[in-house]
This record gives C-alpha cells, sequence and structure tokens, in this order.
C-alpha cells in the first residue's frame, strides 16, 4: 500500500489513473446518446 502512495503523488500517473475511471463512463454515456440521437422518433416533437 505504500508504493501506491508513493506511486500516487506523481502527477501522471494519478492522472492516468483518474481517466482510466472516467473514460468507460463516459464510452457508454457517449454511445448511448449516440444511439438514442440516430432514431428519428427520440428526435421528432
Amino acid at each position: 500500500m505504500d508504493e501506491f502512495g508513493e506511486l500516487y503523488k506523481n502527477f501522471f500517473v494519478r492522472f492516468g489513473m483518474t481517466l482510466m475511471e472516467i473514460l468507460p463512463v463516459g464510452i457508454i454515456v457517449t454511445l448511448i446518446s449516440a444511439g438514442l440521437l440516430r432514431k428519428k422518433e427520440v428526435l421528432a416533437q
């Protein structure tokens, strides 16, 4: 656990870990919204 603490002090490691946490959720949300927006029924008023 101490090794992880030392790694986490490095900006680039912390930045990479933050991206790994956010990226999968962002990709899923993007794909769902793109799929919904492709349907004409969703955009029709």
